[in-house]
């Protein structure tokens, strides 16, 4: 059983010896060869799961490549055929003219993730709005609850005082106390028009010095 295995072990390793090691800086040819060397190995092991599929691509990655690949969401890296078609995104002429990911201005990754916070973004910004709005409603009516108020608060003694000098200046009706030619109370209207009709009648009557 121990011989079994270790001659497993030999044979994958031989395999594994003709994959050459990706550092990114060898143009698109670069990238086709790697991607043949790696399948060829995953062909070889027909046991071979997902993970150690990756752990196989990951294995002959440079050290740039390890780096500029651990900004990529887990999804584009996670499984082998997500992880060499990255691999080709980033480096095959037909997208990138083989440049390294570190030379690139945006990729396509780059942008479905970028849109994807800015949708995250715009929601949490609906919803700080609305609130805002809701605010400034109640806000709204409170203030002019309280601008009503005080403005009653400050008519009342103007109010008060207009009322207070128009009866001032309103002369004494019919039917009141008080007569409206001299003003004094309990006294009629008719009683000062005769008194003062009969006294110029009296002063007429004098004779003359």
């Amino acid at each position: 059983m121990a011989e079994q295995k270790a001659a497993q072990i030999i044979q994958v390793r031989s395999r594994e010896s003709f994959v050459h090691r990706f550092h990114g800086d060898g143009g698109p040819r670069e990238v086709e060869i790697f991607e043949e060397e790696i399948r060829h190995a995953w062909a070889d092991e027909p046991s071979i799961t997902e993970a150690q599929k990756v752990a196989l691509v990951r294995k002959y990655l440079g050290c740039s490549v390890k780096d500029e690949l651990a900004c990529y969401p887990a999804k584009f890296t996670a499984e082998p055929e997500a992880l060499l078609a990255t691999l080709r995104r980033a480096y095959d002429s037909n997208t990138n003219r083989g440049t390294k990911l570190q030379d690139r201005t945006i990729t396509e990754l780059e942008v479905e993730e970028r849109l994807s916070r800015v949708e995250e973004n715009e929601e949490k910004i609906k919803k700080n709005v609305e609130e805002i709005r809701k605010k400034m409603e109640e806000t709204k009516v409170e203030n002019q609850e309280m601008f009503k108020k005080i403005l009653q608060k400050l008519e009342e003694p103007t109010q008060t005082k207009a009322n207070r000098n128009d009866r001032q200046r309103m002369p004494a009706s019919i039917g009141s106390d008080a007569c409206f030619i001299c003003g004094r109370r309990d006294h009629f209207a008719r009683e000062c028009r005769e008194n003062t009709t009969s006294g110029r009648r009296q002063g007429n009557d004098r004779p003359r010095q």
